[in-house]
């Protein structure tokens, strides 16, 4: 009994001595641990505190520690676990990476603190915000060697960015096209200054149409960029222009029985007669039927455009615009009280609807299944509707709106400038979301028209921009009179082919370049590479096409901007149309001559000239010494050695061979010339001339007909003394020369 009494007591020691080291204080809020004797926080059930001070006065709590294999890895645990149940996973059985996962009721899920370019790392992927599995919505992930985007592909490879394509080759690859949008405009060159009021597009041609100008109010062009002006059938206020069953058709507010005017291509246009003086303002084209709207309820249509019947609106109403969709005519006014709207299936028949507000609504259009109407004046200026009858207003920003069109998966509408404003544009992509857009000038914009990947809108103010366009596709018919349409600004060489572009553009395909330069530069060239170079002379004065062989030399081929002469083979064709340092070679065609003559058989046609040769040189010595004329003025074969002075002859036959001094003394009747033939073997001399007492400064000359066979040699020797001068120009213009002609 003693000994159970005095463990007792030992115990209620120990557990007082115990409890002396650590406070446990229970609250009704709360319980809190801790060796402060602090109470727990009101908002805590649970607070569990340490104090600062020496080593080993501060402790953690440590949350059970495991080994999961996988994310839903449950083994070993009473199920169904509890939702935000914590372990730490050690990451040593295959879950990875280590750290705090929580239970989210169907998986474990990492615990991790905030992402961003250095937060933690991603579950495939390295430090920095990734994702795992699919994507979804607008969120990428690293699928482990890539990016991926939902319904998307957009990839990056070894740092390369590809848009359509998985293995792009360079840092970025698109295949597909490239489009702008309706939100970015440029200026255009009108054809005239003319007040454009309309512009369509159809059979690969935009057409505007003016109200003023004196028989150019047509205006074609096949880019949207560059315009030509086309002769109007008359000189009537151009309206409105439309395209349909391969016809260009346009309407006007003037004319007498002719406010119709039509054309197959744009170009040639013919009058047409209508059946009232009606004002017409707009016309359309659908379900094989042309239309067209105008002032005081006046409506006519036509299936061909040629020939119109005059028709009855559903009200008075000045209608301004009318267009075509989902088998549905819808025209819209800017008067009326509640019925600026009608609606027709078949251009005929109309009926009134109600538009959401008595705006004066100036255009409508039809796409992606919804008409959409803008106005100039009123709070809501955009009304639309899937079926041109029930109408429903949209906030727009506020401008005076007067044409809408629809493209490329965008509705576009221009309005005034009203002197000033830039943001004469507005774009949506649903017709209900509207955003502003800086127009390219603060002109009046009239009317918006979309085609072959752009958008053009033209007006009836500025000079000469009175079109601008946006959007451009991958290709465009370039006209003879194409100017600028956009670019880069690339301060640097720009390679094509080629990594390492050694000129301002180098083009490579293998070993071969196509290169543009300033000047003369081999830097990105390698070892036999081929070049076609287009550079300046030394002198910045002309063109210079060159043609390299690296590291072995090159010819070149000299434009002369100033005197329009072209030299090959030379930098200085000097006043000649062509200088030629080389042999020239017709294989087929022949060359023609001043007279007329075409000679297509050097070699062997009678009166071919040979050679011919100037500016004869010897030195002065006793006897007779070959002449050497060192200028080829002509040498059709090569036969002229203008290093030895020798001519052979290629072909058998007779030849007229001519040679002349410059000038010589007087009071000597010595022979000047001579010809010779077959000096390097046994000579002939065939003829010669002697002076006979001549003035001073004469010129002597000889001249005959001698026989060759191939492979025969002639020279002109003269005499060397001091009674024979050099053979120079003597001042009136004479140079000496050697001819040879084939009879």
């Amino acid at each position: 009994m003693k000994t159970i009494k005095a463990n007792w007591f030992n115990f209620l020691i120990f557990l007082t001595l115990s409890l002396s080291l650590c406070n446990l204080n229970s609250f009704s809020q709360g319980i809190a641990i801790n060796t402060t004797g602090a109470a727990p926080d009101n908002s805590a059930m649970l607070d569990i505190s340490t104090a600062s001070g020496p080593t080993g006065s501060r402790q953690g709590i440590l949350i059970p520690r495991i080994s999961l294999s996988s994310n839903t890895d449950v083994s070993g645990f009473y199920t169904p676990l509890a939702t935000s149940l914590m372990v730490y996973n050690d990451g040593a059985s295959g879950l990875s990476p280590a750290g705090f996962y929580y239970w989210n009721g169907s998986q474990w899920t990492q615990a991790t603190g905030p992402q961003g370019p250095t937060g933690a790392a991603g579950v495939t992927g390295a430090t920095g915000l990734l994702g795992s599995g699919a994507a979804t919505g607008n969120t990428p992930y690293w699928d482990g060697s890539q990016w991926v985007l939902n319904n998307s592909n957009i990839y990056n490879a070894a740092g390369n960015v590809g848009i359509g394509t998985s293995t792009p080759g360079e840092k970025l690859e698109v295949v597909g096209n490239i489009v702008s949008k309706g939100t970015l405009w440029t200026s255009r060159t009108s054809a005239a200054n003319n007040s454009w009021q309309s512009v369509t597009y159809g059979n690969g041609l935009f057409v505007a149409v003016a109200s003023d100008g004196t028989g150019n109010r047509v205006m074609t062009s096949p880019d949207g960029i560059n315009w030509t002006i086309r002769t109007s059938a008359a000189n009537n206020d151009w309206y409105s222009v439309t395209y349909g069953n391969g016809l260009f058709v346009a309407v006007a507010s003037s004319g007498t029985n002719n406010k119709v005017m039509t054309s197959t291509d744009g170009i040639i246009w013919t009058l047409r007669t209508t059946p009232s003086e009606g004002i017409w303002t707009s016309v359309t084209y659908g379900n094989g039927m042309f239309v067209a709207v105008g002032i005081s309820g006046t409506v006519m249509t036509s299936p061909d455009g040629i020939i119109w019947t005059s028709g009855t609106s559903a009200s008075t109403n000045n209608w301004r615009c009318v267009t075509y969709g989902n088998g549905m005519f819808v025209a819209v006014s800017y008067d009326g009280t509640g019925n600026r709207v009608m609606s027709s299936p078949d251009g005929i028949n109309w009926t009134s609807r109600s538009s959401t507000a008595d705006n004066m609504w100036y255009g409508v259009t039809y796409g992606n299944g919804l008409f959409v109407a803008v106005a100039w004046t009123g709070s809501n200026k955009v009304m639309t509707s899937p079926d041109g009858i029930n109408w429903t207003p949209r906030t727009s920003p506020d401008k005076y709106w007067v044409s809408v069109t629809y493209g490329n998966g965008l509705f576009v509408a221009v309005s005034w400038a009203d002197g000033t404003n830039v943001n004469t544009v507005m774009t949506s992509p649903d017709g209900i979301n509207w955003t502003s857009r800086i127009s390219a000038a603060t002109n009046d914009w009239l009317f918006v028209t979309y085609g072959n990947g752009m958008f053009v809108a033209v007006t009836n103010s500025g000079t000469g921009n009175r079109v601008m366009t946006s959007g451009k596709t991958d290709f465009n018919i370039i006209p003879a009179n194409n100017i600028y349409q956009g670019g880069m600004t690339i301060n640097g060489n720009v390679g094509i082919g080629t990594k390492t572009p050694g000129t301002l553009l180098d083009a490579k395909i293998g070993t071969s370049h196509l290169r543009f330069n300033n000047s003369w530069n081999p830097a990105g060239l390698n070892t036999g590479d081929q070049v076609l170079e287009i550079t300046t002379d030394e002198t910045g004065h002309f063109a210079k096409i060159q043609s390299h062989q690296y590291d072995v030399g090159y010819t070149t081929l000299s434009l002369q901007g100033d005197g329009g002469n072209v030299g090959i083979g030379t930098t200085d064709p000097g006043t000649s149309k062509l200088k030629v340092a080389g042999t020239i070679e017709s294989s087929t065609g022949g060359i023609k001559f001043p007279d007329g003559t075409v000679q297509t058989t050097a070699a062997t046609a009678a009166g071919t000239t040979r050679v011919f040769v100037k500016s004869g040189s010897y030195s002065l010595s006793t006897g007779f010494a070959t002449m050497i004329y060192p200028t080829e003025v002509l040498d059709v074969s090569n036969e002229y050695s203008t290093s030895t002075g020798i001519f052979t002859a290629t072909n058998a036959g007779y030849y007229n061979i001519s040679a002349s001094t410059g000038k010589q003394r007087d009071g000597h009747n010595n022979a000047i010339l001579k010809v010779v033939k077959n000096i390097g073997g046994t000579p002939e001399i065939l003829f010669g001339c002697i002076a006979n007492s001549y003035n001073t400064g004469a010129s002597s000359s000889v001249s005959g007909i001698v026989y060759l066979t191939a492979g025969e040699t002639i020279c002109i020797q003269m005499r060397q003394s001091t009674w024979a001068v050099a053979v120079e120009d003597n001042g009136e213009g004479t140079f000496p020369f050697l001819s040879i002609i084939q009879m």
